[in-house]
């Protein structure tokens, strides 16, 4: 975050208020700077929370597909393609099957994708 975002390239930038919301609280800034820059990334992240075993490969537009349950826009290879160059440091690429799939990176960034999905689907029903 301290690369994407020049006001913590400062020299006067206070990186302990940074640093200080922890690495949930820095995805939660990586999030809302990517959908800023782009929402069909910012889908295309969300997405991989729900991804199973290494995660959604790219071929054949699946995790593409994904991704639209959280767009009301098509997500085209174009659109994986900059998700994957904003979001980096957020997405691992791994293999299943001799294919390589994409997952985010920790485990914490899908338990606040989950979390924040569930509050919604409260709020939504109650």
């Amino acid at each position: 975050e301290i690369l994407a975002n020049p006001r913590w390239q400062q020299p006067q930038a206070d990186l302990g208020a940074l640093l200080g919301h922890g690495h949930s609280g820095i995805f939660n800034l990586a999030v809302a700077r990517i959908r800023a820059a782009d929402p069909t990334a910012e889908a295309l992240l969300h997405a991989l929370a729900y991804a199973r075993g290494n995660g959604f490969p790219r071929s054949d537009g699946i995790w593409a597909a994904a991704a639209e349950a959280f767009t009301d826009q098509a997500v085209t290879d174009d659109d994986v393609e900059r998700a994957l160059d904003l979001a980096a440091p957020y997405i691992m690429q791994d293999t299943e099957f001799g294919c390589a799939v994409y997952r985010l990176a920790h485990r914490t960034f899908t338990e606040r994708y989950l979390v924040n999905d569930q509050a919604e689907d409260n709020e939504q029903s109650g």
